[in-house]
């Protein structure tokens, strides 16, 4: 037994030796890949990304000088000797498989050089089209460790990657565009005082968080491969934080006009205490929950400890997003999903609200009037609400099901540039289709930037014509608040009332 041991080790050591030092074809670099394909010998030849006497410990900072000891992970049966090649030129990059992340990336390396990837779409790889190298990986338990990984050559750029790179230059363009839009409807619902009411300020939060989440993608598209590591992932944290608190807010938005329409809250209610203690209360699920998301984020992709098992986001390994589209399920898509499906439950039961206020009977020709006109009002906020959800819920819906279902990039390229005009669709839906919203930014905007003639200080005929208007509109809206008690004091009764007609 001691004497099998002792001739094994003679001959891998024999093996190391030749594999380093009496390789005839080893070449530094081996950009001219033609060698090895005139090379009639038998010998099978290992290519190894970096010089003899360096690794690539960490890819992105490029080869170092190493005196890690280079091993083939040979599977099965070992070659006597080998070749080895050194560099590997890739003409359009090259990327490194890890099968402890994803088990799609297991490979073997056979006793010719072939390197075999049984559960890819390209199951053999010649020694033209990959390299090995010593490169820090984690095992099952998190802990740090040295192996030698495959790196692959990227293939050439076919027409799938043609539309990719449409999309990135079409997303952040839109994106853009989309920013001022959503920064005007939070300016106009934060500072105009009949519009910051509980709702108003709910959509503020919705437009900022998307708007912020435009800026930081944008900045990730338009400079990823220029971007340090660190601040890689730093963004990929703020970009995740911020479209899942804009789906949060988009929920709280949904959440709110059920409340109203089933509670009989008042639309304009502003600076009550109870609508500061519900703002509260919507911001602790709007803001709190999103931050607990990114914690957890943030421990698993930091913490070497966790097992690799775990599915980890691993921000910044291939760029300033997840790693793999499993990866971002349980942080991601997955309460997105949730979240558009709590938003659709919301609309049905307010749905079931409005029609039945709109069967209610026995009332006074006043009671009806104030009903009417508070109905309409909640009725203009449900739509709003609908159609905020269809233009961003159901084109995020569709982007889950183009990472579930797959498919060519142009199927959903329409959705992706959609999904970038969202601050457009937003200001159209809050600002331009509501004709009193739309006033009172005229108001607003005529106030602010050009309310007086700057050579004689004369306010315009104009200016005077809105200040009445608006001095109308206080004396009605104050007139309309002394109804509201005549239609909370009858509303169980009207309720009851729908309710046996319906019967």
């Amino acid at each position: 037994m001691l004497f099998h041991c002792y001739i094994s080790c003679l001959l891998y050591a024999t093996f190391i030796i030749h594999s380093i030092y009496a390789a005839p074809f080893t070449v530094e670099p081996a950009e001219d890949n033609n060698l090895i394909q005139d090379d009639n010998s038998t010998i099978p030849k290992i290519p190894k990304c970096c010089q003899l006497n360096e690794s690539l410990l960490n890819p992105s900072e490029g080869c170092a000088v190493s005196d890690i000891k280079f091993l083939p992970p040979f599977t099965g049966l070992e070659p006597k000797e080998v070749d080895i090649i050194i560099g590997l030129g890739c003409e359009h990059g090259k990327y490194r498989l890890e099968p402890s992340e994803a088990p799609e990336d297991v490979f073997h390396l056979l006793a010719d050089g072939t390197l075999s990837t049984p559960l890819q779409k390209q199951t053999l790889y010649s020694p033209l089209e990959y390299c090995l190298e010593n490169t820090i990986a984690y095992d099952k338990d998190g802990k740090e460790t040295i192996e030698v990984l495959p790196f692959l050559c990227f293939p050439p750029p076919d027409s799938l990657d043609s539309w990719r790179r449409l999309s990135h230059i079409l997303f952040p363009i839109g994106s853009l565009i989309s920013v001022p839009f959503l920064v005007a409807v939070v300016i106009l619902y934060l500072a105009i005082p009949e519009l910051r009411t509980t709702h108003g300020q709910v959509l503020a939060c919705h437009s900022s968080c998307l708007a912020f989440a435009y800026v930081s993608l944008s900045i990730v598209q338009l400079f990823g491969d220029e971007l340090p590591n660190t601040f890689c992932i730093i963004m990929a944290f703020l970009i995740q934080f911020s479209f899942m608190s804009c789906f949060f807010w988009l929920n709280v938005l949904c959440l709110h006009t059920w409340r109203q329409l089933n509670k009989g809250y008042e639309m304009g209610e502003v600076n009550t205490v109870a609508s500061r203690t519900l703002f509260i209360i919507y911001s602790l699920y709007g803001w709190g929950i999103p931050i607990i998301i990114i914690c957890v984020s943030v421990v698993m992709d930091l913490t070497p400890s966790i097992p690799s098992s775990y599915l980890k986001p691993n921000f910044g390994l291939d760029s300033c997003w997840f790693h793999t589209d499993n990866a971002a399920l349980p942080y991601f898509y997955g309460p997105i999903t949730l979240l558009l499906i709590a938003n659709v439950v919301y609309f049905i039961m307010t749905t079931r609200i409005l029609h039945r206020s709109r069967n209610s009977t026995r009332i006074t020709s006043l009671q009806q009037a104030v009903i009417g006109v508070i109905v309409k009002k909640r009725r203009n906020s449900f739509v709003q609400a609908v159609l905020l959800f269809l233009a961003m819920g159901l084109n995020w819906l569709l982007e889950v099901i183009s990472w579930v279902v797959g498919g060519p990039p142009q199927l959903w390229l329409l959705t992706d540039i959609i999904n970038t005009l969202q601050g457009i669709i937003v200001f159209y839906i809050f600002v331009l289709q509501d004709p009193w919203v739309r006033r009172l930014s005229y108001e607003y905007f005529r106030r602010v930037c050009c309310c007086r003639n700057s050579n004689d200080g004369i306010v315009l005929p104009e200016e005077e014509r809105i200040n009445q208007q608006k001095s109308d509109t206080n004396i009605n809206r104050k007139r309309f608040q002394q109804l509201i008690p005549l239609v909370t004091a009858n509303k169980d009764r009207l309720m009851k009332d729908s309710t046996d007609s319906n019967h």
